[in-house]
């Protein structure tokens, strides 16, 4: 276990850079970086819709195909969807990518689904949603592949029911602390090779 509260806290400001639930405004653009957790991430999409930050008026694009926890299975994006929709969620403000396999190909094929609509630069608000310990690695994918990434605004959420890797609770299972260590080792190897931009 780590025990020392300034590499907790240098960690988690590092890597947990998204925005708290009161701080979200109402999105034109939301892209959605897919992951196993289905039903967290449908409860994320149907409070954003309860809320008011993601209307009618939105485009919310589900990206993901099968990552290393669901092989086999229908692609993130597909399952995400019909479980967002059975909670309420409108399908017209839907749109599927199937293709990505990791956090740069869901920004690199989810760029230009979104600009058949318009440049990104005029979209009223841009969300990313995903796994809350990946938001530093998502905004340096983002500005690698283009996006106004100074302008795009994180949501991360939290697989309660697996190793729960929030930025209360990371340092609080050897699971979860491996898999934050790991993501900064990712961090670093990614910018060394060129993958994700520093900015």
């Amino acid at each position: 276990m780590l025990k020392n509260s300034e590499t907790i806290n240098a960690i988690t400001k590092f890597l947990f850079i998204g925005k708290e639930e009161s701080d979200l405004k109402t999105y034109e653009l939301v892209i959605f970086l897919g992951n196993d957790d289905i039903e967290g991430n449908a409860n994320a999409i149907k409070f954003l819709w309860d809320k008011g930050r993601v209307t009618s008026k939105s485009t919310v694009i589900l990206s993901g195909n099968v990552g290393l926890l669901n092989q086999g299975k229908e692609p993130e994006a597909i399952r995400l969807f019909n479980a967002v929709v059975d909670m309420g969620v409108p399908k017209e403000i839907f749109i599927l990518e199937t293709k990505a396999t990791n956090a740069l190909e869901n920004f690199e094929f989810s760029k230009p689904i979104a600009e058949q609509i318009k440049p990104l630069e005029e979209f009223n608000g841009i969300l990313c949603i995903g796994r809350a310990f990946m938001s530093r690695r998502a905004k340096m994918c983002a500005s690698a592949c283009g996006y106004p990434a100074e302008s795009i605004d994180f949501y991360g959420t939290v697989d309660k029911k697996g190793k729960n890797i929030g930025p209360d609770t990371w340092w609080k299972s050897e699971a979860a602390i491996k898999r934050v260590l790991e993501e900064l080792k990712r961090v670093a190897e990614y910018s060394l090779k060129g993958d994700i931009s520093l900015k």
